[in-house]
This record gives C-alpha cells, structure tokens and sequence, in this order.
C-alpha cells in the first residue's frame, strides 16, 4: 500500500516547523499533495524541507537508519569541525558503534547523557555572554539529538553553515542522501 498524503497528514499532523504561519502550512500541504502518494512525494520533491519534515517523523525510519543518518549530517566538515569538545565527536562514534552493534544501547546511554550536559553547558555561556556563534551551536546541539528529536538533528546541523542558502543546499544533500540510502516506511 501506498500512503496518500492525506493519510499520512491525518497520522502525523501537520508541518510543525511552520505551525506558527498557516499560510505556509498550507503551502506545505499544498505542495505535497501535487504527488500521488508518499512515496512518489519523497521521490520526487525539490521542497527539502519537507521532504525532511516527512521522513524524519517517527518510525519513518528505524532507530538505526535514522541514527546512521545522524551521524553522517554531523561528520559533514562544516559540522564536524565545529564540534570542539570530544563529548560531542564521542557521541558520533559511540552512535556508529551502536549501529554497526558493537556496543549495546545501554553502553549508548550514557555517552548521550553526556552529550546533552555538552549542550546545556554551551547553551548556558551563549545565553550569558554571546561568545559562541550560533552556527556552533547548532551543530553542539546536533550531537545531542542523535538517537531523539531526529528532525531538530537534521535542522541543526543544516544551520551549522554560515548562511541560509548554504543550509538550503545542504537540506537538499541531506535529502539526497536518504533518497539514495534508504527507503522510508511513511505507513510505520
């Protein structure tokens, strides 16, 4: 069976990134109803945002594809680089680890933990005194999103750039990724 897009609208609701504006959630839903179907959506959209929004919703993937994408958004160079602090890089490989199953989910846990600690404490410095440009942030926080919150993953890390036509095109290199990785259950 093939999802329409009703169907998966009416499952997942809607395009949370843009719930503040209806009109551009309309656009959203708009748009994707031009396609047949989910899969033929995912295909075949040039809307990488959206096409991000749906893939990256809950069981779309399974844990470990969507953690293998994870971690191949952080170890893009403008990423990777940012990501001062060796609990963060720590986290990827752990992550890696875990997918390839040569440690366990509970030796992940703690690795993830930590990470999160990582990201309050950088939060905490940006908020008291501006220091640390926004675009480290993200990708600190990027790190911390591996295994929850996967959509704020691949937002974060597409923010990491330095302007909004780099993270344009880097949604659209992430898009190209899972379209050639793999192939999302939207009926999950």
């Amino acid at each position: 069976m093939n999802m329409t897009i009703e169907q998966f609208y009416k499952k997942q609701g809607p395009f949370t990134r843009m719930r503040r504006d209806k009109h551009k959630l309309l656009d959203c839903k708009e748009h994707m109803l031009k396609y047949k179907n989910m899969n033929d959506f995912f295909a075949n959209s040039t809307k990488y945002p959206y096409v991000l929004w749906a893939v990256l919703r809950k069981n779309v993937l399974t844990e470990k594809e969507s953690i293998t994408f994870a971690c191949w958004c952080i170890r893009q160079e403008w990423v990777w680089d940012l990501l001062e602090d060796e609990r963060s890089k720590n986290v990827v490989v752990m992550a890696e680890k875990y997918v390839e199953g040569a440690i366990t989910k509970k030796e992940l846990t703690p690795v993830i933990t930590t990470a999160k600690i990582r990201v309050d404490e950088v939060y905490d410095i940006f908020k008291s005194s501006l220091l640390i440009a926004p675009y480290k942030l993200y990708a600190i926080t990027a790190t911390a999103c591996i295994i929850k919150q996967l959509h704020y993953m691949a937002d974060a890390t597409a923010l990491a750039t330095n302007s909004s036509s780099e993270a344009d095109a880097f949604h659209k290199v992430q898009v190209e990724y899972l379209r050639e990785h793999f192939t999302p259950n939207f009926e999950a």
